[in-house]
């Protein structure tokens, strides 16, 4: 593909009034991909906007900069487009997307950051005190959970992917590369629903966020408690959902420990994180109610379509609460 067709489909898109003219690629994800389309108007509906400001020095090292974009409701965004139109300006019509395959523009983690947005937004409101509740050693599973929230938009965005200019406005507007268990993760959700496989994932996200390497057969039973299934879950769905799930959220153990350590000691944590980090996640869902309804909001963000509270988990859902055909498709029908 033209350079100039590239620079073309991006100024085309953002039909839904989402997009940022400002960043390559934004309103076409916003178009394209319904998680990533969720996410944003979760994160503009609970009053965040965007800036080009370097807020606090957020653009030289942005995992520190997460508390100012709580803060100032505001996430900070780099205008990469102008670069692209200087380049198609010096050659019209040399340049191709290939040229640009190793060599990308700078890009924003916008997906990322308003996904923690709406997190930290579902779980402890409009709380202007983002330094206590980071603080707060009671409040770790919930922040945990903002991080949890974040990977799973990330990994179902990307899992949405489809194209070549998909993959790669995506790939200049995420952190996620690797998409590892789309398939089956697909084709549960045309089983199963939408709905009960994104509430595990996000469990499951949780629980990798707490050191765990995988999830019980035991738990994802325990999880399933908790939310409709389209249809009744036999022994070898929830062996199915459990091995997709653990291997949906497989992650560096060393990089999780260290981007933890290093960002919560801004709060008072000691550099020894692991023994802060060690909590029960699934076993907190039965215990807190807070913290249940908190991952149900955010997986009704996911889904796009909230189930209604008198549905009994047990029974079958609406038709309207299940996989949408194309989502659910996409993943199963793709390659990783």
């Amino acid at each position: 593909m033209k350079l100039a067709q590239v620079i073309e489909t991006h100024h085309g898109s953002g039909a839904a009034g989402l997009g940022l003219a400002r960043n390559l690629g934004d309103g076409f994800l916003c178009d394209k991909n319904p998680f990533f389309r969720r996410v944003r108007s979760a994160a503009q509906l609970r009053g965040y906007g965007f800036t080009q400001n370097d807020l606090a020095g957020y653009f030289g090292f942005p995992l520190l900069g997460l508390d100012t974009v709580l803060e100032t409701h505001t996430i900070p965004y780099r205008d990469n487009v102008a670069a692209l139109e200087r380049l198609e300006a010096t050659r019209p019509g040399f340049f191709t997307l290939a040229d640009l395959s190793l060599n990308r523009p700078t890009p924003n983690y916008l997906l990322h950051e308003a996904a923690h947005a709406v997190a930290f937004h579902e779980a402890f409101g409009q709380s202007q005190a983002v330094a206590e509740v980071f603080r707060d050693p009671t409040q770790l599973l919930r922040v945990l959970a903002g991080e949890a929230f974040a990977m799973t938009a990330e990994y179902l965005a990307a899992c949405s992917v489809t194209g070549a200019l998909h993959r790669w406005f995506f790939s200049i507007n995420s952190y996620r590369r690797r998409t590892q268990a789309r398939k089956p993760i697909g084709e549960l959700m045309l089983e199963l629903g939408e709905r009960p496989v994104v509430w595990v994932l996000l469990a499951g996200f949780v629980a990798s966020n707490t050191l765990r390497e995988s999830l019980k057969e035991r738990e994802v039973c325990a999880l399933i408690e908790h939310v409709p299934a389209a249809v009744p879950l036999s022994e070898r769905a929830i062996a199915s959902l459990r091995r997709a799930v653990s291997e949906a959220i497989k992650m560096s153990r060393e990089f999780r420990v260290d981007t933890a350590r290093l960002f919560l000691s801004k709060f008072g944590y000691s550099r020894r994180i692991e023994r802060h980090l060690t909590l029960d996640s699934v076993a907190e869902l039965a215990r807190d109610a807070h913290y249940r309804q908190t991952l149900v909001r955010l997986v009704d963000i996911l889904v796009g379509d909230p189930v209604p509270a008198a549905v009994n988990a047990r029974r079958q859902v609406p038709s309207r609460c299940r996989a949408r055909p194309r989502t659910a498709q996409s993943l199963a029908g793709a390659e990783s």
